[in-house]
């Protein structure tokens, strides 16, 4: 795992607080929320941004969001197989 540059770390921080600005005020409780996971989400993963060659930083956080997205998909499915095999 790489160190996060400066640079890295101010484009992040610039990208949240436009996101934070022009997309939040559309959005409803719960989605504030989930944008507020995603952005911590993002922060404690910002190593990974920084070593990634694509250079387009809202496509890059697009693509963690999937991840983090996919990962909880899978451990409600996960939960969701081991309480039908228990026989509820």
């Amino acid at each position: 795992m790489g160190r996060v540059n400066s640079s890295l770390t101010r484009k992040l921080d610039e990208e949240i607080a436009r996101l934070r600005k022009d997309v939040s005020i559309f959005l409803d409780e719960d989605e504030v929320e989930a944008l507020e996971e995603l952005i911590a989400y993002w922060k404690n993963n910002r190593h990974i941004l920084s070593s990634y060659s694509n250079p387009y930083l809202p496509g890059s956080l697009c693509m963690l969001s999937l991840i983090l997205v996919y990962s909880k998909i899978r451990a409600l499915e996960k939960m969701l197989l081991e309480k039908g095999a228990g026989g509820e």
